[in-house]
């Protein structure tokens, strides 16, 4: 994503974003700091017997408003053929945008 201060600047051109179509599978919920970031935690003995699964396919990374760290949720997915990249948006921001982004430069 690049240095904070390259990031959260108001963008100056167009903007582009990936559109994909992801199957997420077991999803592990994380709302903990270092709880699965890297890579999926094995699933407690209740989970599997809860949901048959032997191993997380994805973790979720909860917002500060469902309990986690994060500004908003993050998902991570660890098996690239789970991902179907299906279009490129690009947009320009208004001049008078007052999106977090263009508001916090």
């Amino acid at each position: 994503a690049g240095p904070r201060g390259r990031r959260f600047r108001r963008p100056a051109g167009r903007v582009r974003v990936l559109l994909c179509l992801v199957y997420c599978g077991s999803m592990h919920e994380a709302k903990a700091r270092g709880d699965g970031w890297t890579a999926a935690p094995p699933p407690t003995p209740a989970q599997q017997a809860a949901h048959g699964v032997t191993r997380f396919d994805s973790v979720l990374g909860q917002s500060k408003a469902g309990g986690g760290l994060l500004d908003s949720r993050e998902l991570v997915v660890f098996d690239p053929a789970q991902i179907l990249p299906i279009a490129v948006v690009t947009y320009r921001h208004a001049d008078a945008c007052t999106c977090s982004r263009c508001a916090n430069p």
